[in-house]
């Protein structure tokens, strides 16, 4: 460590006076008296690129005893035998004094006790890197801290004023600007800026640029399932899925079904699927509420099974809350998040989540499922039933009739398992409640599987639902154990209708035979039936979306049928 020349010569000067009193002392013929009082000696030692300017204070038990330097030696002589409270004050806001300040040290009578006071004067701070994003109208600005910040100024430049958020304290990592708040405006690129900010100046952070899109939704929809209605064609289409085109011969394009589910279409109730289908204006803006409530909501007029549900009798959870589609389906479930989707069953198509809202990992039914590690869903076990249609004419979708019917009643309080892909892309799988579609062309008849979530959220089920193995007795598992079938749909003569097993329904792995389906006929468009066949030519699983249960998933079940 140097010293420089003043605190040199100060030494020398301290070693000559010194020895001056020693030969003096010896020249005399009485001995000297002893000293009485001692001195304290100060250092500073700076460093730093912006050391203070005008030096510090020296302060002895509390009061000013002189001045020093940034680098200097101040002697305190004639100092009686104590132990001092010595400080170092008036030091700058960008600097820092190490160790005691103040500190004692003791004086002893004829010596000079020595401190040294290190000091550490650092510069400006140093700029912060910045991440900047917008979503609907707000900009998020983002960055790491600056050691040496006392405050951040965060800045957006664009648009017809600049936006600043000044004097954000130190430790501040992000900043909110909105349009109702700060005055952002939409459509606007700015140029943002972090300002890392102490009494010694100020570093900006890096540039980054950021577009305002208000309502990006409207340039969304045009990939949206409900724009594109992609989830028809993956299972109708012949090639890859082998849906029921293979039997029809008919194109998607084609159908009556276009008329619902896809642009081009120009069929009602579409036409260009322009905004007023759901909102009261064609501003793509929108700004007006829409009716989602159950029953006279838009929603119900396409979501015909949740309309179904309700039509049904049966209860929900949320529903009974007063809440509204919208309040668990965000618009990104709406009008899309600017990717495209084969369907709502991919991976990302559907944002609502138990999860959204519920801590599952604090779930009583972990005590229950130890061995599940979460591979049941929250609704396979509180979904009351599903509801579906059977027996749809496809007669009806091939133009010129334009038209839907199917047999009722539909069937439900019912409600079948199988897996689905978790949502976390994780590539594991989760026991979920399935659901199926039959459909008749002519004398060909067809059923696809997919799975679903019911809207008929309830307190959940006990064990032996779906157990047998633990006291139920499960009609559908009765059924396959002795049988080794289950009568999914059985035409009955006396009603000329069709009969369906109730409560929870596995869906077995040998489904291509297990599952028995009965179909019926109309020739007056939905007013009296009459058998048809029995058995599906074609039971359609896709498995990238869905898969039945396993044998040791089913064995779980106490399900297993018997020998052949």
């Amino acid at each position: 460590m140097w010293i420089n020349e003043r605190i040199r010569r100060t030494l020398a000067a301290g070693f000559v006076v010194a020895l001056a009193g020693v030969v003096a002392a010896g020249c005399g013929d009485d001995d000297p008296a002893p000293p009485t009082t001692g001195a304290i000696g100060v250092t500073t030692v700076t460093t730093g690129d912006n050391p203070d300017a005008d030096g510090y204070a020296v302060t002895l038990d509390g009061n000013v005893a002189g001045n020093i330097g940034v680098n200097e030696v101040l002697i305190i002589p004639d100092l009686a035998v104590a132990t001092y409270s010595v400080g170092l004050t008036n030091v700058a806001a960008n600097c820092t004094v190490a160790g005691d300040n103040p500190r004692d040290v003791p004086v002893t009578a004829g010596l000079t006790a020595n401190t040294q006071f290190d000091v550490d004067c650092p510069g400006a701070p140093a700029g912060v890197t910045l991440t900047a994003e917008t979503e609907a109208d707000e900009v998020t600005l983002t960055w790491d801290e600056s050691a040496l910040a006392t405050s951040y100024r965060a800045e957006l430049v664009g648009g017809t004023a600049d936006l600043v958020k000044d004097d954000l304290a130190a430790g501040t990592t992000v900043a909110v600007f909105t349009n109702l708040d700060d005055g952002l405006e939409d459509g606007v690129t700015y140029a943002a800026t972090v300002y890392a900010v102490n009494d010694e100046g100020e570093a900006a952070s890096n540039e980054e640029d950021v577009t305002t899109n208000f309502f990006p939704w409207d340039e969304w929809f045009a990939t949206s399932l409900h724009e594109t209605g992609a989830g028809k064609t993956t299972f109708y289409d012949a090639v890859p899925n082998r849906g029921f085109e293979e039997y029809t011969g008919v194109a998607y394009a084609e159908l009556a079904c276009i008329g619902c589910h896809a642009t081009s279409s120009g069929l009602p109730p579409v036409s260009g699927r322009t905004c007023d289908r759901c909102h009261d204006t064609v501003d793509p803006q929108l700004g007006d509420e829409v009716d989602t409530s159950w029953g006279t909501g838009v929603c119900m007029g396409c979501h015909s099974r949740q309309n179904l549900e309700v039509v049904r009798g049966w209860s929900d959870v949320h529903r009974d809350m007063g809440f509204e589609c919208d309040d668990c389906h965000g618009l990104e479930d709406v009008h899309g998040d600017g990717n495209e989707y084969d369907g709502l069953m991919d991976i990302g198509a559907i944002k609502a989540a138990c999860t959204n809202c519920h801590d599952a990992t604090e779930h009583p039914a972990n005590n229950h499922h130890p061995d599940t590690d979460g591979r049941i869903a929250c609704v396979s076990c509180h979904a009351q039933s599903s509801v579906t249609c059977n027996n749809c004419h496809f007669e009806a979708q091939v133009p010129p009739i334009t038209g839907k019917f199917f047999l009722t009643p539909p069937s439900d309080n019912q409600l079948w398992l199988g897996n689905r892909l978790k949502r976390d892309g994780s590539g594991e799988t989760e026991v979920y409640p399935v659901n199926y579609q039959s459909v008749e062309y002519i004398d060909d008849t067809f059923v696809a599987f997919g799975f679903y979530t019911p809207h008929t959220i309830g307190t959940g089920r006990g064990c032996s639902s779906c157990h047998n193995n633990l006291g139920g007795t499960n009609p559908a598992i009765e059924q396959y154990n002795t049988e080794g079938i289950i009568d999914v749909a059985k035409w009955d003569p006396a009603t000329s209708n069709l009969v369906y097993p109730t409560g929870v329904i596995p869906m077995p792995d040998d489904y291509l035979t297990s599952l028995k389906f009965d179909f019926a006929t109309t020739a007056d468009g939905g007013t009296t039936w009459t058998f048809l066949k029995a058995g599906a030519d074609t039971i359609q699983v896709l498995d990238f979306w869905m898969t039945p249960l396993s044998a040791d998933q089913m064995a779980a079940l106490g399900m297993v049928a018997p020998a052949p």
